[in-house]
């Protein structure tokens, strides 16, 4: 499949009129990743500019990702509402559809499947608990496992806040906290008497590895009986992908965010050796079965994933206070 753009049409093939839709994802004949306008559906559909280099511009990629996957692999990669979202954005998302194909689009998916299925294990024992999105950007993953009684706290920089705010409309039970996730003033507004799950997805391993450790041990002090789900990289991965981007760059200065420090050889006693308030860790080092034995993915998508667990660049860690 080779994405050639994004662009909106009505069913008629005609610029739509003023009016209000939702935005569906179609294939075309020419496979072209296309967002309609369904004209049974009335919603106010506010543009949002999203500019390069901004914050909010790292909400880009991974929404285009659920939405691409939404699309092609429903059963094992289901968000619906990242289609919608999309409509909503003004941002050129050509750069993106150059770069990824469907089965490295699929892998950023990955991501959302396993660590809501982690979410969920642990909502299955605390339904009424606290879910804390950590760098939040457009993620979707409260309402991909809202049970009707759990509470969603969604945090990250105010510009990317501000942006969500305008783009994403909170449910029930959820709302948004403009906070720098190493000032722990955010823990005195979550609320943990029910339980409480913080989600870290695609973040901690950019940033400095002393300060995520004092952040994972300041948490488990904080939190006892609650947990913390992340992805991760291995060392060795890690110092592949800065010499690659070390390299590419020559004399001109990586940006900032960029290089991967916080990274993990021995999860389970690097974890643990972190804090004594640390009552376990669980180590994800293969794709899971949900996941590999999907009919619907094809075997070019599973053998990325698979790589990417082997290599160290795709792994995911559950550490429980």
């Amino acid at each position: 499949i080779t994405l050639q753009g994004i662009r909106l049409q009505s069913p008629d093939g005609q610029r739509p009129a003023e009016g209000n839709y939702i935005p569906e994802i179609i294939m075309t004949e020419q496979t072209e990743l296309v967002l309609t306008m369904n004209r049974e559906a009335e919603i106010k559909m506010d543009k949002i500019t999203i500019e390069k280099g901004s914050a909010a511009e790292s909400m880009m990629l991974p929404l285009y990702a659920r939405a691409f996957c939404d699309r092609y692999f429903p059963r094992t990669f289901p968000n619906p509402e990242a289609a919608e979202l999309m409509g909503r954005l003004d941002y050129d998302f050509s750069a993106i559809e150059n770069a990824y194909g469907p089965a490295q689009m699929s892998a950023f998916a990955v991501k959302v499947r396993i660590l809501s299925e982690l979410v969920r294990g642990y909502l299955r024992q605390h339904p009424g608990a606290l879910l804390i999105n950590l760098g939040c950007g457009a993620d979707l993953t409260f309402g991909l496992v809202d049970n009707g009684s759990c509470r969603g706290l969604n945090i990250d920089l105010s510009q990317v806040i501000e942006a969500r705010q305008r783009l994403i409309a909170c449910r029930d039970r959820e709302e948004n906290l403009a906070f720098d996730m190493f000032d722990y003033g955010w823990m005195d507004r979550a609320d943990a008497a029910e339980g409480i799950c913080i989600l870290c997805g695609s973040v901690l391993q950019f940033c400095p590895r002393d300060r995520v450790t004092e952040l994972i041990a300041a948490m488990a002090e904080r939190f006892p009986g609650g947990t913390l789900c992340f992805d991760y990289v291995t060392e060795s991965a890690a110092l592949q992908a800065n010499h690659q981007l070390l390299q590419a760059a020559g004399d001109r200065p990586v940006p900032d965010g960029k290089l991967m420090d916080f990274a993990l050889s021995s999860p389970v006693s690097e974890l643990e050796a972190v804090c004594p308030n640390i009552t376990g860790v669980t180590d994800i080092q293969k794709v899971p079965a949900y996941i590999n034995k999907s009919k619907e993915l094809p075997r070019s998508a599973k053998f990325i994933y698979t790589a990417a667990f082997r290599k160290g660049t795709l792994r995911f860690a559950e550490v429980r206070f």
